[in-house]
């Protein structure tokens, strides 16, 4: 049975999007794999973000199993420190893939710095903005090739709209560009390549036209940018289907969703508001991590400092004078009187426990009270309408984490479908105010504000032999990496808590292809480990 698959992913993608595009005329190609294959919501765990859900999808596991929950968390002692593929706790597909013979291309999947040694080929993809170096790459010897096509990982927003959204269609169609040369110059079973740009775009532009302020003429042009890129992409893929055989398995697939919203939503305004969070004061710095990656050499010199330092050079020396541009700075927050902590866009809320956290707070016999405190006010919390904010709350407790585990949120809440949720403080005491936009010709695009937040609802559009036709099931996304694994004929670890959804298939297929498990040994003794370790701490305390 063992066939090709060939991954197209598209970040930040709902299927509501993709039906409307379709409709539109922007996606006939894609709208063609609609028709003769099966497609349907791809549902995003939580925090529904980008790095925890794409890393789902390829491990088959959720994020409380993989171990990357963001791009950054912040350590016990307030440090910032930020997620790569060595935090990693059990191997993705193109790991698994290798193992058993196949063949792999792999390119700008979050979270894959540094790159795997697979049997084939990996571009890493990670928050790097610029070209890539030798360390982002393997083997070594295809690093020619990125740099002679001007290879970009990422691009900074710094332009004005019209010349940004140049750069990342650029971007865009260079990596095409080296995928395709590469599966056209080695063999492979199982090709997946990632597109973050999608979800860049969205966050500024979808349905901006709708949204108060801002420049008119300028939201109403640029409102279209959105289905855009969505029409580059059609095209890079029909370009990829010239290398794709008829009977090999294509995915077009998306991380989570995206929605127009109403409202801010600032967790820390309401933390403070209930006593919980303190901060010394507010920081004066006037440079920011933005405007330092801007220099070449000092994003070289970055990638010089071995990644284990990173974090600690960042937090104990860079934003000593460096504003950071992602999530709150720790070193604001007054910690001896502060109890809890939202430090990401995406909802994750950190208590800062007596013997986890240097400065702790809570006692951690008051700590099961305390989360059961916070998850009351937040599901009973409304806007000025009367709606409420959240829409679902999770605790470390519903995803089975050990609480003394630092990487990890203690709370994790996913916002209402209007409400857009932002780790820094309001301007004002209220919790929330309206979005509004402000977009124009002029401002640079990082400065333009967000009008599209994530929703859980990705989508996936799967087609070749064996496979049903028309809308199906709604699938997680731990449930894609068995059903490729299924289709490249390699046994499913059954550690996976991904199902391989035999409702995708015809029946007649599943009955002359039958799925084959693996009881994985290395995971089930990694697993015991981390079971002694946790023994271990509570005998000791939580220190």
């Amino acid at each position: 049975m063992a066939k090709r698959v060939f991954v197209f992913g598209i970040d930040g993608i709902p299927l509501w999007l993709i039906e409307d595009a379709v409709n539109k005329g922007y996606l006939k190609k894609i709208g063609e794999y609609m028709e003769k294959g099966v497609y349907g919501n791809l549902l995003a765990y939580p925090p529904i973000h980008t790095p925890p859900n794409w890393m789902s999808a390829f491990t088959g596991v959720p994020p409380s199993v993989h171990g990357i929950m963001g791009f950054y968390y912040i350590d016990r002692n307030y440090e910032v420190k930020h997620y790569n593929s060595t935090y990693r706790k059990v191997d993705p597909i193109w790991v698994t893939a290798s193992k058993y013979g196949k063949k792999v291309i792999a390119v700008n999947i979050p979270m894959t710095y540094p790159p795997d040694q697979v049997n084939g080929i990996m571009v890493s993809g990670d928050e790097r903005y610029g070209p890539p170096t030798e360390k982002h790459v393997y083997p070594p010897e295809i690093y020619n090739l990125l740099r002679e096509e001007n290879y970009i990982i990422d691009v900074l927003l710094y332009d004005k709209p019209k010349t940004a959204l140049e750069k990342m269609h650029n971007a865009l169609r260079i990596r095409s560009r080296v995928t395709r040369k590469l599966m056209e110059k080695y063999e492979w079973d199982l090709t997946i390549i990632v597109y973050r740009e999608p979800d860049y775009i969205l966050h500024k532009f979808l349905g901006v036209d709708m949204v108060p302020g801002g420049d008119h003429r300028a939201k109403e042009e640029l409102s279209r940018a959105s289905y855009e890129v969505l029409s580059l992409l059609d095209e890079e893929f029909s370009r990829f289907l010239k290398l794709i055989d008829k009977d090999d398995y294509v995915l077009i697939m998306s991380d989570h969703g995206h929605k127009t919203k109403e409202k801010i939503f600032y967790i820390n305004n309401l933390l403070v508001k209930l006593d919980l969070l303190r901060f010394k004061g507010y920081s004066t710095r006037k440079i920011s991590l933005k405007t330092l990656r801007k220099y070449a050499f000092l994003r070289w010199l970055w990638y010089k400092i071995p990644e284990k330092y990173r974090g600690t050079v960042k937090s104990k020396f860079v934003l000593k004078f460096a504003e950071p541009d992602k999530g709150l700075d720790p070193n604001i927050v007054d910690w001896p009187y502060t109890k809890a902590l939202n430090y990401t866009n995406y909802g994750g809320v950190k208590v800062n426990l007596i013997g986890r956290e240097r400065m702790g707070a809570v006692q951690p016999a008051e700590y099961p009270e305390f989360i059961d405190k916070i998850v009351e006010v937040f599901r009973n919390y409304t806007d000025d309408e009367g709606r409420p904010v959240f829409r679902d709350i999770y605790t470390i407790k519903d995803d089975g984490v050990d609480y003394n585990d630092t990487n990890y949120p203690d709370i994790v809440v996913v916002p209402a479908d209007h409400v857009l949720l932002r780790v820094s403080m309001g301007r004002s005491t209220i919790p929330y105010e309206d979005v509004k936009s402000t977009l124009d010709y002029d401002r640079p695009l990082y400065k333009e504000r967000e009008v599209s937040g994530h929703i859980p609802e990705g989508m996936y559009i799967f087609t070749g032999p064996g496979i049903l036709k028309g809308r199906s099931i709604d699938m997680y996304m731990a449930d894609i990496a068995p059903i490729i694994l299924y289709l490249l004929n390699t046994p499913i670890p059954t550690y996976y808590t991904g199902i391989l959804r035999k409702e995708l298939f015809e029946e007649e297929w599943l009955a002359r292809h039958p799925p084959s498990y693996i009881e994985e040994r290395g995971y089930r003794i990694k697993s015991r480990i981390r079971k002694v370790r946790k023994i271990l701490r509570e005998k000791k305390g939580l220190t």
